[in-house]
């Protein structure tokens, strides 16, 4: 007798090709993998037939209980999760920040996300001082954390704005040299040339811009590639590992390709968003978002580096804003848009829909990958063994991202007016069937905080 079956429906691993079988569990964990059709008995039984079974989808860059000036974060953790599990999403990472000590901020902070989250999550460390870095050790082993974010950009008034310290190079060679050391050790950077842009948003001003192009134009694509390929030749020196956050140009894609050749070991990360809209979206400055919205010469850039492989994970980078964010002029709007919820649904719908992906690549791009690089060994594959956190998802099934239905604080989605086509029917976390037919049924604090190897 097992715990639960999903039967009869086409299984999809990042590694191998789909095939048709049934997923059996027992606890929390995946038991046993068999042919269709086999008989067997489960406490739950669900019937798949007709259906694609994910492993649980990883948002590798989230931003819950953000620091919102125009409403209340307190539940964050409660109603970003509750939104998430609709779309499938089983797992994320929270990019973690503050500029007082660790001691500080991250244990509250963890101990909030225990008591309300309904999905699994970790966190990214974010290292601004040097109080940082001479005291992250201690909290990795802590906490089990082995991922850490430090800012190229966001220097000087940018970075006031939003409360962030960005790093020089100095600083940043010396956290690889640390982080390198460590088995696991990531740095993961947000790269933008912070002098250049800081000169060109002057100019804008000056010149009375208030249009989400002119948040483009301060951020031309090659101050991305610039940094990227900086921020390649110092992790490679100093022997660390380097994850490039939110990747939106083609000169990005230009400058990962040539390290690459060099021998630097660099992942990407590309934002959902910056594969689906440009700077012509009707949605206007309300869809700032940093790294900005580019041109469509840059997301077909980017979708020729998904389909080759360049790209190695999709994210949202989501911050669950409401309009109110677009009531200041465009150089104060904090940046950021609400997507975790709809992450796989965009995906399948402009990428295996489009003829873009196969359904393998889906689940190496939104599971698998984060889970191998992030050191995730128990999420983001269908494997005996593994967390049962599974994703049984009808291809077919079409509906428009109303934020009514995704259940966020935010009161707008950049797919609000479009037709998504492939939405999960049933969400699977841990063993348990968390959301059925649109129905949340995991309560707050259903969700772990994962302590992954330090």
């Amino acid at each position: 007798m097992f715990d639960l079956i999903i039967r009869n429906c086409q299984i999809v691993n990042g590694d191998q090709k789909p095939f048709m079988g049934s997923v059996a569990v027992k606890g929390e964990k995946i038991a046993a993998i068999l042919e269709a059709d086999t008989e067997i008995t489960a406490r739950v039984d669900i019937n798949g037939t007709g259906q694609v079974l994910f492993p649980g989808i990883i948002d590798p860059h989230v931003h819950f209980h953000y620091t919102y000036n125009y409403r209340d974060n307190s539940r964050d953790y409660d109603t970003e999760t509750f939104s998430a599990l609709l779309g499938g999403v089983t797992t994320a990472i929270r990019m973690h920040r503050g500029q007082s000590s660790i001691e500080k901020h991250l244990p509250p902070e963890i101990e909030m996300l225990e008591a309300q989250s309904r999905i699994d999550m970790t966190m990214h460390l974010t290292l601004m001082t040097e109080e940082h870095l001479a005291t992250f050790p201690e909290y990795c082993d802590l906490f089990g954390i082995n991922s850490f974010k430090l800012y190229l950009a966001y220097k000087g008034k940018a970075g006031e704005l939003q409360g962030i310290l960005g790093s020089d190079d100095g600083f940043l060679f010396d956290a690889m040299c640390r982080i390198g050391r460590y088995p696991g050790g990531i740095v993961c950077v947000h790269a933008e040339n912070s002098e250049i842009i800081e000169r060109l948003v002057s100019q804008l001003k000056a010149d009375g811009r208030n249009d989400l192009a002119a948040w483009t134009e301060a951020r031309p694509g090659w101050t991305e590639g610039e940094a990227i390929s900086r921020a390649g030749y110092i992790a490679h020196n100093a022997n660390c590992p380097l994850y490039i956050v939110h990747m939106t140009s083609a000169e990005g894609v230009q400058a990962v390709e040539q390290l690459r050749d060099r021998g630097v070991q660099v992942y990407a990360e590309v934002c959902i968003q910056h594969l689906t809209h440009t700077i012509d979206t009707s949605l206007g400055v309300l869809a700032k978002v940093n790294p900005p919205l580019r041109y469509q010469e840059d997301v077909l850039a980017l979708w020729d580096a998904v389909e080759r492989g360049v790209i190695d994970t999709i994210a949202t980078d989501h911050v669950a804003h409401t309009k109110a964010k677009a009531k200041v002029p465009l150089w104060d709007i904090m940046p950021g848009n609400p997507g975790t919820a709809t992450l796989l649904p965009a995906l399948l719908t402009f990428g295996y829909h489009a003829g873009r992906l196969s359904l393998s690549q889906v689940a190496s791009l939104l599971s698998k990958n984060t889970s191998d690089i992030f050191r995730l060994e128990n999420k983001g594959k269908i494997v005996v063994g593994g967390d049962a956190d599974l994703v049984l998802v009808d291809l077919s099934l079409e509906r428009q991202a109303t934020p009514e239905w995704l259940g966020s604080p935010s009161d707008y989605s950049l797919y609000q007016n479009m037709t998504l086509k492939g939405w999960p029917t049933k969400v699977v976390l841990r063993g348990e069937v968390v959301m059925e037919d649109g129905e949340v049924k995991a309560e707050p604090g259903y969700g772990k905080f994962i302590r992954r190897e330090s």
